[in-house]
């Protein structure tokens, strides 16, 4: 018996052990292993305040059976809400996968911020994994981006550095394109993305997942701008997914060939001979860039949506070249991106300004052009009056309860009653305050918003960016749809960041959770709890946002105050001149409109106004008659002159004018208190971030005047309007301005429709080919 006793003891012993030891490997083989490289923290590593930013999850299942985990990244938004950008994914048994969040840092995110990464079982509710992740590589917003999948300098590096250049670019270089994003918005850092042939993983867009091929074809339909390098023989982009894109040209080999000219400033002794591509039967909407010395096209581009697509018939990547240096820069890509800044190599910048040439930055002033929208959708008006009823009823009190009250007393002898009279005073006081707050509250949802509306002759589709303020009288959550009505996935997106950067912009003490869907940021979604698009934190205050749609306008949408019947008629060209009639039926009149006239072909765009707009204002339903005849008040929109000492802006085209009506020096020099911007230099400035990237260059020689600082453009905000991609293409752009207009983007809140008021730049594009 005792023996017996023994032993039952130590098969007790020996379970317990057993179960101590299992319960730690079983949990092993169920978890999530999550893993976030660096790397892949920002679009290459890279992140830029105030954009949409993607961060590449590794998930690896050790577990037996399929789970569904919802993925989170908790950050804050402008107003210090946290916001949980998530994404509901399922896993499959023993296998690793990634997963793309994506989310908008607020445009004050510090080097020394710290994002929360988790991993939550969807069917527990239990975080199965979790990670911090260290904010670094922060990027300026006023630098532009450019994404390149080759490893090679391409030319590129002369125009990594500002001296110049009003913007200076970061080239994200060797990206991969099987690890490019799959949504649109990852992508929207990117100011163009040259692809290749030596592309890390290989250069065949057929071989990316169907979403990275919608996310590219989205982002260029958006305004992004894609550049293929071609190789002569076994290119595979005519044939992928993806080909349609491309210019409708006809390719042709042609082998051992003199090296073209606009891939060298100096000829080289030893030149090489290399393979290209020439593109023959240009169809409709292709524009020819460059030529190689036997007059062929080389380098041909198209409108794509309201982006572009550019096609390279050379392999920039191939080693003849990349060997001596070339291109060089200058002679491809000022033709090719519309720059007009002559791109150096550092040595000579370094020898230049030792020199005294060359003027250092710190000479310089700068000019934020894009600080116009701030004071465009700030709703300072909801609250002057209170703030001013407020002091003028807290004047009254402290004159009555102190020294007009004293004194009244004193002349009556009743200062023993000063108490009661004081008590009286304040009861008095505290109705008229309570009172005068409720009738001087706003008491209806409203929004005012600064918009760049884009649409083409032919197509209902638009492109709408806004940036705008959202007033709801109450606290709680309010749901913002952007396309209500839009079946299947939305891939509009909003956000809220804010505009330019304040280290002392003050944010709320009661800091809020709201979750945005990391895929689709505007998505309705019918498997959760939440009634669907995003639910933000509102505390009867006004809250920024910012909204990006891609669609149409029905005339017959509910979700539109007003319809938007865009300009529509007919445009040919007469005598090498833009003839027609045209009509709109927008929600008020277009002023200050401009025409844009670009033959393609390499000619330079002319910019006029229209004689049958009177003081340049075009009427709804009103004709305009486009006579087919050149307008004396016509102007290039850039002349290029040989850059001195002592620059001559009138003599440098119509940008060059604006630039000498010191376009923007106000908006810079507009101090906390002051909000009031006059039209025409709104309009100026809106004028000149529509062509941006084409802008004559600054200053950049040391003037003979002495105390005189050159000045440049910034474009901390505004980034959206640029056309400069656009202007090779043989078309008309006509811009127009509706400064009392209902926001052209269908939004709920709450499911209703909202009043809403602000400045729409309109920005018609007709092709003429």
């Amino acid at each position: 018996m005792h023996l017996v006793r023994w032993q039952f003891w130590v098969i007790l012993a020996g379970l317990v052990v057993s179960w101590a030891i299992a319960e730690p490997v079983h949990a092993q083989a169920d978890r999530v292993v999550l893993t976030i490289d660096p790397d892949r923290v920002g679009l290459g590593g890279l992140i830029r305040p105030g954009t949409w930013t993607p961060i590449r999850l590794t998930l690896a299942n050790q577990s037996s059976r399929p789970r569904q985990v919802r993925c989170q990244w908790v950050l804050a938004d402008i107003d210090g809400d946290l916001v949980v950008a998530e994404r509901v994914v399922p896993l499959t048994p023993q296998t690793t996968q990634a997963v793309w969040l994506y989310a908008v840092p607020d445009v004050n995110v510090s080097d020394r911020a710290v994002w929360h990464v988790q991993v939550i079982d969807e069917e527990t509710g239990n975080a199965v994994a979790a990670q911090r992740v260290a904010v670094a590589n922060l990027l300026q917003q006023r630098v532009g981006v450019i994404g390149v999948t080759s490893a090679a300098g391409l030319g590129l590096d002369a125009f990594s550095e500002q001296w110049t250049q009003h913007e200076r670019y970061r080239f994200l270089r060797g990206l991969d394109p099987q690890q490019l994003p799959d949504r649109w918005h990852g992508l929207s850092m990117l100011d163009a993305l040259i692809w290749t042939p030596d592309a890390p993983s290989g250069a065949d867009p057929g071989k990316l997942s169907h979403e990275t091929q919608q996310a590219i074809r989205q982002w260029v339909r958006r305004g992004g701008h894609l550049i293929v390098s071609m190789k002569a023989v076994g290119d595979l982009w005519v044939s992928s997914p993806l080909g349609g894109m491309l210019p409708p040209v006809k390719p042709t080999a042609a082998f051992d060939v003199m090296v073209p000219s606009f891939l060298y400033r100096a000829r080289p002794l030893e030149m090489p001979r290399i393979d290209l591509t020439w593109f023959g039967d240009a169809g409709k909407g292709t524009s020819v860039l460059l030529r190689d010395e036997a007059g062929r096209p080389v380098v041909v581009a198209r409108r794509y949506g309201f982006g572009r697509v550019t096609l390279i018939g050379v392999d920039l990547s191939d080693p003849r070249l990349v060997a001596r240096s070339m291109p060089d820069g200058q002679g491809l890509w000022g033709p090719v991106f519309g720059w007009r800044s002559p791109g150096y190599r550092r040595q000579y910048i370094d020898g230049e300004v030792k020199e005294q040439r060359m003027a250092r930055l710190q000479m310089r002033y700068p000019v934020e052009l894009g600080r116009f929208v701030e004071t465009l959708i700030a709703m300072r008006k909801t609250a002057t009056g209170a703030m001013l009823a407020a002091i003028i009823v807290f004047s009254v009190y402290w004159l009555l309860a102190g020294p007009v009250g004293f004194a009244v007393l004193r002349r009556r002898q009743a200062v023993h009653h000063s108490w009661v009279a004081f008590t009286a005073v304040v009861a008095v006081f505290a109705v008229v305050t309570w009172g005068g707050a409720v009738v001087l509250r706003p008491g209806k949802t409203s929004i005012a918003h600064f918009s760049v509306l884009d649409a083409r002759g032919g197509s209902d589709e638009v492109h709408v960016h806004s940036w705008l303020s959202l007033y709801v009288p109450r606290h709680g959550r309010v749901e913002l749809i952007v396309d209500p009505d839009r079946k299947g996935p939305n891939a509009n997106t909003v956000c809220s960041a804010g505009l330019l950067g304040s280290p002392d912009q003050a944010t709320f003490l009661d800091s809020q959770r709201y979750t945005i869907d990391a895929a689709w940021p505007t998505r309705r979604v019918a498997d959760r709890p939440e009634p669907g698009g995003v639910l933000l934190p509102m505390r009867s205050t006004a809250k920024q946002l910012e909204v990006d749609f891609l669609g149409e306008l029905p005339a017959d949408s509910q979700w539109l105050t007003e319809p938007w019947v865009l300009p529509q008629g007919h445009v040919r060209i007469v005598n090498g001149w833009p003839a027609g009639r045209l009509s709109h039926g927008l929600p008020g009149a277009l002023r200050d409109v401009l025409f844009v006239y670009c033959p393609g072909g390499g000619v330079e765009p002319v910019v006029y106004f229209n004689k049958d707009s009177a003081n340049r204002t075009w009427a709804p339903g009103q004709v305009l008659d486009l006579p087919g005849t050149a307008d004396v008040r016509a102007d290039r929109l850039v002349l290029d002159r040989p850059y001195d000492r002592q620059r001559q802006w009138k003599q440098e085209g119509y940008l060059g004018r604006l630039i000498d009506a010191k376009t923007g020096h106000r908006l810079t020099e507009l101090g906390p208190t002051e909000f009031h911007v006059a039209d025409n230099e709104v309009i100026q400035a809106i004028e000149m971030l529509s062509f941006y990237s084409t802008l004559p260059p600054p200053d950049f020689l040391v003037p003979k005047r002495i105390g005189m600082i050159a000045s440049y453009y910034r474009r901390g905000v505004g980034r959206q309007l640029d056309l400069s991609a656009q202007i090779p293409i043989k078309q008309l752009i006509v811009i127009g301005h509706l400064d009392a207009a209902p926001l052209p983007v269908p939004m709920s809140v709450d499911g209703k429709r909202v009043a809403s008021a602000g400045w729409t730049v309109v920005r018609w594009v007709y092709p003429l080919d």
